[in-house]
């Protein structure tokens, strides 16, 4: 995940309707899929601030399961009561990953 992205994502947190239209961690993942293809596409600097693998064995880690060919997306969202607190836990697991790097 680009610094772009990273920077990107922390404004969809607190203003997900401008972006999304709802807080959806769906929508979210596609959000993120879409924004990174569209970097690689026309050449912008996709240097990794945040490791995809390492974010990804993070949460595997945090749920106590290991190597799943389940997404961190998917992980959050089964582990949730619905899509929106889905949403805001992705922020919660990602920040707490940030802070332990």
């Amino acid at each position: 995940m680009s610094l772009n992205l990273f920077n990107l994502l922390m404004e969809i947190k607190f203003k997900p309707g401008l972006y999304l239209g709802k807080p959806t961690l769906i929508g979210l993942n596609h959000f993120i899929h879409g924004y990174s293809t569209k970097e690689y596409e026309i050449g912008e600097d996709n240097s990794s601030f945040i490791d995809i693998n390492d974010f990804q064995k993070y949460v595997e880690n945090l749920y106590g399961i290991e190597a799943t060919a389940k997404g961190s997306f998917m992980l959050i969202q089964e582990d949730s009561k619905n899509d929106k607190e889905a949403f805001y836990k992705y922020f919660e697991i990602l920040e707490d990953y940030l802070s332990k790097k």
